[in-house]
């Protein structure tokens, strides 16, 4: 072997060398190029893509499936950056003090500190539950002292106050210095003769608070009501006279529904004065329970809202609160009022008195009110300059209420969404309107007749007989898939085992005959409920039918689409009647 030979082999391989090293850039851009795309998104923008998917709704119950796990397992630079951000682990889990499993307890220990330590200093959102008639799990007290000992740290918190946890939280008082948003469900929680519940009276930054239920007459929930921005109450309204008796600058928002006789006669001794400490209000939300011969407007009588946003009045019953409301606004001499929602139960709108209200409202957006007599649908319709800023038009309506007598008006209403040019209706001044909507006037108006009402307004009026076989396969559909309507049970006469193979069968075997059932109109689909009942099969939970009802509304795809154009009326959950337009938004305002 000569030199010359080893020199001649230690050149080829500084060449191989050499060409592989050049091949190394393009091999790396290939499998960079197989690597997902997100993995290479800067941490900050992870962080708020995390917090985005991530926000559970509060006080919602927080279940394990809900909590930040899913994120942390992904990959290392997910799990790296989901234990860096005490954000993620702040809305601790559902603490049910009245799990009957000592596994389950000692779990939920462990999840609660867990999530305690992960959190790090970051305020804490938290929902403590507690079945009346049960006792707490005796492993879970140690979550109860966890829980008060680092009180410091609640930011949002939902709880059940019954008295042998309020007895064991007494250690909170006073340590409340980050608690903003308080929620509780008290029921029949709190027995008579004890003392007045005052847990939460010292908390600095308590802006927010909710009660639902209602507690015996003797005993107070005491709170900082002179700092309050929002308090919202279902059922309860002692705190209800406690709020208005002294003045409350701060009060911004203001809910109250399902009052009962007792405590609104508690509020009758307020006077004018009284309520004018609550001139700040932005957004009101009031239930009348009952007529007001026994005084229930005399509250709205002496109101003077001069910053009002959203007013929303319900009536349950035939009350007619359109003169109060017309006086209210112009005695506040407000011009802010953007949303105004007046249920006023089966009650018609007495002829000529809506476009006064309006008259009264230059800034309104949201109109949502009981159906007016057809002459004020039409008026308001050609007449732009009442409540010029009028994008969403609403109306409440029960079965009482004859569709036909206003239908025309409807239709004249409608024409305001859609983008026509070069009409009379048009060049005489017509509104224009993103969305004109029909809700069902609950509980007054049962489901089937709102079906009614959507074949009234779509024009359905030549039903075939599909049409009514449809109609048989839903009634049939109810008794077997009880997730369509709970409440379906009281109309049918047989409940099917659950465990039964039969039902199985005959589960399967109805959604077999609507698929093969001829479909020529949409509106066949639609006017019969039997499209809705299917769309509530295809999303439950159980998926056991879950392949065989989308093959339904697969083999109605085509037709649906085909007709799109044609259907101007929507239900949407059984609760609206939407006209789709093509610049419909289907803004509904929410409660």
């Amino acid at each position: 072997m000569t030199v010359e030979y080893l020199k001649s082999q230690c050149k080829g391989l500084t060449e191989r060398a050499f060409q592989a090293a050049a091949g190394v850039p393009r091999k790396l851009g290939i499998q960079k190029g197989i690597l997902p795309p997100i993995g290479n998104i800067p941490r900050e923008i992870l962080e708020e893509i995390f917090i985005a998917t991530h926000s559970p709704c509060w006080p919602q119950r927080v279940r394990v499936a809900d909590l930040p796990w899913a994120l942390s397992q992904v990959c290392w630079i997910w799990r790296d950056t989901a234990l860096k951000m005490p954000t993620l682990w702040a809305t601790l889990p559902t603490i049910d003090l009245g799990v009957d499993s000592d596994n389950s307890a000692k779990n939920l220990i462990l999840l609660v500190k867990l999530f305690i330590r992960r959190s790090g200093v970051h305020g804490l959102t938290l929902q403590i539950i507690l079945d009346p008639y049960s006792s707490p799990h005796p492993d879970l007290i140690e979550v109860v002292d966890v829980l008060v000992a680092n009180s410091t740290r609640w930011r949002r918190v939902s709880m059940e106050p019954r008295d042998r946890l309020i007895e064991r939280m007494n250690g909170i008082k006073g340590r409340l210095e980050e608690l903003e948003a308080l929620h509780l469900n008290v029921g029949h929680s709190l027995p008579p003769d004890r003392n007045d519940i005052d847990l939460f009276q010292s908390a600095p930054k308590l802006k927010q608070v909710c009660i639902e239920g209602r507690p015996v007459p003797d005993r107070s929930i005491l709170l900082p009501y002179s700092q309050l921005t929002d308090y919202s109450s279902e059922g309860d309204n002692k705190h209800l006279s406690d709020l208005l008796g002294t003045p409350r600058p701060n009060l911004q928002r203001l809910s109250t529904r399902k009052i009962s006789a007792y405590y609104m006669r508690m509020l009758s001794p307020i006077r004018p004065s009284m309520l004018s400490s609550v001139s700040n209000l932005t957004k009101l939300v009031f239930e009348f329970p009952f007529p007001s011969n026994e005084s229930s407007l005399h509250i709205l009588d002496a109101l003077v809202l001069p910053v009002i946003e959203d007013l929303r009045l319900t009536s349950r019953y035939d009350e007619n609160l359109v003169s109060s409301v017309s006086s209210l606004i112009s005695r506040s001499r407000s011009s802010t009022l953007k949303t105004l929602c007046l249920h006023m139960g089966r009650h018609h709108v007495p002829p000529g008195e809506l476009i006064p209200l309006l008259r009264h409202t230059p800034s309104l957006e949201h109109l949502s009110i009981t159906l007016p007599p057809a002459k004020d649908i039409t008026h308001l319709s050609c007449n732009p300059a009442v409540a010029p800023q009028l994008r969403t038009c609403g109306f409440y309506i029960s079965h009482i209420h004859s569709l036909p007598d206003v239908l025309a008006a409807l239709n004249l209403l409608t024409k305001c969404c859609e983008d026509i040019e070069d009409t009379d209706l048009h060049s005489n001044g017509s509104r224009t309107l993103q969305t004109v909507y029909l809700q069902r006037s609950f509980p007054y108006t049962p489901p089937h007749a709102f079906e009614e009402k959507q074949r009234e307004l779509g024009g359905w009026s030549s039903l075939t007989q599909t049409h009514d076989d449809f109609c048989w396969l839903k009634k049939s559909l109810y008794k077997y898939f009880p997730e369509i309507d709970p409440q379906s049970w009281s109309e049918v006469d047989y409940q099917p085992s659950k465990d039964s193979m039969s039902s199985k069968a005959k589960r399967l075997l109805l959604l077999s005959i609507a698929k093969d059932l001829p479909v020529t109109e949409v509106a066949e689909i639609y006017a019969s409920g039997i499209h809705h009942a299917l769309m509530i099969i295809s999303k439950s939970r159980n998926g056991k039918y879950r392949r065989a009802t989308e093959k339904v509304l697969e083999k109605w795809r085509p037709l649906i689409e085909e007709s799109a154009e044609d259907l101007h009326w929507a239900m949407v959950e059984r609760q609206h009647l939407i006209y789709l337009s093509k610049r419909n938004s289907s803004v509904i305002p929410s409660s």
